[in-house]
């Protein structure tokens, strides 16, 4: 119909064509029309126009039918996927202990699973999950491959806002580009890693922009940092993060970083994540802290709690100087400014003030401008302060993750430090009794329940943690049982900083071995004063010879001979020889005489017995005395 009223209105405009004649269907008008097909008037052209080349089959072409030699040119997808291929080639190759020196400083080692972990991500493997203790050093697993590559973005996912500037500034040290994610600047975010909180990597905004990306070939990974903390979603708290999963569906590589993340909530976490178990590449080291001594401070249960933690506060900032420091976990907002005004120090949780003033709190705590600060668990994922020689924790703990992840901020050099709960006394035992109570019960839930409910689950969760404080047994088993799923563990074993159990343990050990080592002393300076007397005993009589008591000293007996205490008794080995034989002796008959000649030397010889061949083996035995003298 457009065609037609433009034919009608738009004649007297038409324009001859290359030959100078008129076309054809230019001349068509009403008239003219009526020996044309219908058909052909609705398509917008006459018959005559419907009979030529037009809208037929390319077999009715005419022309050479053969290809060009002019190469095809390929499709932008193609393209991409070959920039991609080129990446991830050139990665392929890199040195990776090479890089890791060029970007940490000559002579730098890898640790624990680090170099393995690694080495799977340069080859492209996804998706992979790396559990390995804090402070051990994960962020370098996105480091190390952003900036090996040429080119591309590395996208991470981080749960605080707070960590954000704290893994800019140090990417940043070490020459990797990279920026916070600020949906205002979108067609700024060039980076070689792009830092993003869970909410609003699920936005629309952040969708659009990693569409461009991705279209562009440059997305090269998608890394989650602390990802255990999907499991902390509910309804009311952080909900988007249960949608996370969604990203999986991206088709690029998937990086999962955590230290707390126990083996048994791995189903649960591959749930939410939208990934299939028998796809992930895991790594999974020791999470063991061996630099970190745990406790219980029991204070008395007349005292107030904030008092005995400023003692226990003060007590500590005496023991470790400047400019070792000390966290307070207060546990809720409003006791952490409770404790934070007592204890006059800073404070820190998710409502104390913008993104600038949170980080102004935590660079001034850092760089020493105060050695303590109060808490509460916003501060525990992340921050890298080394120097953290003690972590206090007030009130109930209802979770060994999270525990573990508070304690976890301190010895991140290497250093000895202590993680110490706060408790009323006589708490450990009433934790201890309760447990006897609900062992049976607990029993039953692993058999009978497959699947608990949600408050069982949080029961079970804080009869973990019950039993970790009770002291019934090595701190550590309970640790290791929950996080690392070592089942073997017995005490704190060597290397490590015991525990508060295992030094009240080792003390009673050590003082039942020092009771044994000063009774075995005791018995050895006995015996030796014995011999000593026995020796000086043996001296007087051989300097005289005679009037000693044959029950109170042995004599050894002559030639070979055994003197037997008591009555001195020689067993000579040949039969007894006459000296002055008969004519039957010298014949080769010689008389047997007894075994046994008895010497009583207080008495003189026996009547019974040769006076002189015993003389002189008493003789002869006396001579080797005085020469062994």
């Amino acid at each position: 119909i457009a065609i037609a009223i433009s034919r009608r209105f738009c004649r007297e405009f038409r324009f001859e064509d290359e030959s100078g004649t008129w076309d054809p269907d230019e001349n068509w008008d009403e008239d003219n029309a009526a020996g044309d097909d219908p058909w052909d008037l609705q398509a917008g052209h006459g018959t005559h126009i419907a009979g030529m080349i037009y809208a037929q089959f390319a077999s009715t072409c005419q022309g050479d039918p053969t290809r060009g030699t002019k190469r095809k040119r390929p499709s932008f997808e193609e393209e991409m996927d070959e920039v991609q291929a080129q990446r991830w080639k050139k990665l392929r190759t890199v040195d990776i202990q090479q890089a890791l020196e060029e970007m940490f400083g000559a002579g730098t080692q890898f640790r624990g699973l680090q170099k393995p972990a690694l080495e799977a991500i340069m080859k492209h493997e996804s998706p992979i999950l790396v559990v390995m203790g804090t402070g051990v050093g994960k962020s370098m697993l996105f480091q190390i491959p952003a900036k090996s590559a040429s080119s591309g973005t590395t996208i991470v996912i981080t749960p605080l806002v707070l960590l954000q500037d704290h893994m800019v500034e140090r990417c940043q040290q070490v020459g990797i580009s990279c920026t916070k994610w600020d949906s205002q600047r979108m067609g700024e975010m060039r980076a070689q890693i792009v830092i993003v909180t869970p909410e609003s990597a699920v936005s629309k905004a952040f969708s659009t922009f990693l569409n461009d990306v991705q279209g562009r070939g440059e997305l090269v990974r998608i890394v989650f940092d602390e990802c255990h903390t999907v499991m902390d979603s509910t309804p009311d708290f952080r909900p988007q993060m249960q949608q996370l999963g969604a990203l999986s569906t991206r088709e690029v590589q998937m990086v999962f970083l955590t230290a707390t993340l126990p083996k048994h909530t791995e189903p649960e976490f591959m749930r939410i994540m939208k990934i299939k178990p028998e796809e992930v590449q895991t790594f999974r080291g020791s999470t063991t802290r061996p630099n970190i001594a745990y406790s219980v401070y029991e204070y008395a249960e007349e005292s107030d709690e904030t008092d005995a933690i400023c003692q226990l506060v003060g007590q500590k900032l005496e023991q470790y100087t400047a400019p070792a420091k000390i966290i307070v976990y207060g546990g809720t907002i409003e006791r952490t400014q409770e404790l934070s005004r007592a204890l006059g120090c800073h404070q820190y949780y998710r409502e104390v003030g913008d993104r600038d003033e949170k980080g102004a709190i935590m660079g001034r705590w850092q760089r020493g401008g105060g050695r303590l600060i109060v808490e509460t668990n916003a501060f525990g994922l992340g921050i890298d302060a080394p120097d953290v020689r003690v972590v206090i924790r007030a009130g109930d703990i209802y979770q060994m993750r999270s525990y573990s992840q508070e304690s976890g901020r301190g010895g991140r050099d290497g250093e000895r430090s202590e993680a110490i709960v706060v408790m009323p006394a006589g708490k450990q035992k009433e934790l201890q009794n309760k447990i006897a109570r609900v062992k049976a019960r607990t029993q039953r839930w692993k058999i009978q329940s497959r699947v608990m409910r949600p408050w069982e689950t949080k029961q079970v969760e804080w009869e973990k943690m019950e039993r970790f404080l009770s002291g019934s047994k090595c701190r550590r088993i309970y640790l290791d049982s929950e996080m690392y799923y070592r089942q073997n563990r017995k005490r704190c074993e060597v290397g490590e900083e015991r525990c508060d159990v295992c030094e009240k343990d080792n003390a009673m050990v050590e003082a039942e071995e020092a009771r044994q080592a000063a009774y075995v002393e005791e018995q050895r300076a006995i015996g030796e004063q014995a011999a000593q007397d026995e020796r000086e005993r043996q001296d007087q009589w051989l300097d005289s010879g005679i009037d000693v008591h044959s029950s109170s000293m042995s004599i050894p007996a002559p030639s070979g001979e055994v003197l037997v205490p008591g009555n001195a008794v020689v067993a000579s080995p040949k039969p007894f020889t006459d000296q002055n034989p008969t004519p039957s002796e010298e014949e080769g008959h010689s008389i047997t005489r007894s075994r046994y000649s008895s010497v009583s030397f207080d008495k003189g010889f026996a009547a019974d017995q040769d006076p002189v061949g015993e003389s002189r083996a008493f003789e002869a035995q006396k001579q080797r005395s005085q020469q062994r003298l």
